[in-house]
C-alpha cells in the first residue's frame, strides 16, 4: 500500500478498508458514504535552450489514481448494517473506476504528447516548463471531467449499490483490474 500525504494510491493488491475512511461524514447527504478519488499526472522532460527560447521535449506522462483519506467517509450508523459489505464494495468501485480512467488518460496523453518537442515563449526554463504544464493541464481537465461523468453514472446505474445485479456487473469488471499483472 502506497500512502502519501493522506492519499492512498491505487494498487491491484489493495482494497479500501473501513479505517481508510477518515473524513467527517456529511449528515446532510442522503447517501451513506463518499470516496474522494483524485486523478493527477506527472511528466518528465528534457529541456534545450535554442537561440532565445527553450524547447521542452516531453518524455513520459504518468497518471495516478488515489483516494483522499481525509475527505472519504462512511456514516457510522451503516457500519453495523447488513448492507455494509455491499456498500464497502461499491465504494471500492469508485477507486477502481478512477484507476480505469487514469490508465486511459495516461495512454491518450502519452500518444498525443510523449516524444514531442514544444517551443516555448519563455527564456527561463522554469517558465517554459510552466507553459508546458498549462498545455497539459488543459488536456488533463478533459479526462478528469470524463471520469466524473462516469463516476456519477456508476452511482446512478447501481443506485448507490442497491441495484445488486448492476453492482455485480461492475464488480466483475473491476475484478479484472485487480487480477492484471502490472
Amino acid at each position: 500500500m502506497n500512502i502519501e500525504n493522506d492519499n492512498i494510491f491505487w494498487s491491484p493488491k489493495f482494497t479500501l478498508r473501513l479505517e481508510d475512511f477518515r473524513g467527517e461524514p456529511d449528515e446532510k447527504k442522503l447517501f451513506h458514504a463518499n470516496t474522494r478519488v483524485n486523478l493527477e499526472y506527472f511528466f518528465n522532460y528534457n529541456d534545450r535552450k535554442t537561440s532565445s527560447r527553450f524547447k521542452i521535449r516531453i518524455n513520459k506522462i504518468i497518471v495516478k489514481c488515489s483516494v483522499d483519506l481525509t475527505k472519504s467517509w462512511i456514516k457510522k450508523e451503516v457500519i453495523t448494517n447488513p448492507h455494509f459489505p455491499s456498500l464497502s464494495k461499491h465504494e471500492q468501485g469508485h477507486f477502481d473506476l478512477g484507476e480505469e480512467y487514469a490508465r486511459s488518460a495516461e495512454i491518450k496523453m502519452n500518444n498525443k504528447f510523449s516524444g514531442k518537442s514544444f517551443s516555448c515563449e519563455s527564456t527561463i526554463v522554469e517558465n517554459a516548463v510552466n507553459e508546458i504544464k498549462e498545455m497539459l493541464d488543459k488536456e488533463f481537465k478533459f479526462y478528469v471531467y470524463e471520469y466524473k461523468k462516469a463516476n456519477d453514472g456508476y452511482d446512478e446505474e447501481t443506485n448507490y449499490s442497491r441495484n445488486s445485479s448492476k453492482q455485480i456487473e461492475y464488480n466483475q469488471r473491476f475484478e479484472k483490474l485487480h487480477n492484471e499483472q502490472m
